[in-house]
């Protein structure tokens, strides 16, 4: 398209600290829902204790580390492979 500048590995890797940054806040967030919250928020079946399961599923994947390590390294690093 006329006018917008190509996708660069730079802005790729701001997106993805973006991303990172927008998952952490939604654990701190939900962590601090079900602290505030009684205790029977956190029993099996209740909303709160899903939502709290599936945050901490989301930060727990080891494949995006995996995905993003060399590109990661490449720009901690300043070097292009």
């Amino acid at each position: 398209m006329a006018g917008l500048e190509p996708f660069s590995h730079d802005k790729a890797m701001r997106m993805n600290d973006m991303y990172f940054a927008a998952e952490e806040l939604a654990y701190s967030t939900v962590q601090n829902l079900l602290r505030n919250g009684s205790t029977s928020s956190t029993l099996d079946g209740q909303p709160m204790q899903r939502y709290f399961r599936d945050v901490v599923s989301m930060l727990s994947r080891a494949d995006s580390l995996e995905r993003m390590s060399v590109h990661g390294a490449q720009g901690y690093f300043g070097t292009r492979a």
